[in-house]
């Protein structure tokens, strides 16, 4: 049995910090292609019931998933992690 610390398990604990290594280094390739998808539709100022009709999803899943990509990239809006992918696809 695995003692635990904080919560997690010592072994959860490592992968969550090598995980947190390779974000650091460039945090938009952990961004799932979903995710992607609505960040550039946040872009053109479409809102979730509107990124949900087009993409074939509920307003629930796409305010999960842009969540998601806010806590990965460590921005507090869905806009700031729209411009973050925008400035990555430009190059």
């Amino acid at each position: 049995m695995l003692k635990t610390e904080g919560g997690l398990h010592r072994a959860d604990r490592s992968y969550v910090t090598s995980e947190n290594q390779s974000s650091d280094s460039n945090p938009i390739s952990l961004l799932t292609e979903r995710q992607r998808s609505y960040l550039r539709l946040v872009l053109q100022h479409r809102s979730s019931k509107e990124i949900a009709a087009v993409t074939g999803s509920s307003h629930r899943a796409v305010d999960k998933q842009l969540l998601k990509a806010n806590n990965l990239l460590k921005v507090p809006t869905r806009f700031e992690a729209a411009r973050l992918l925008a400035d990555h696809d430009a190059g």
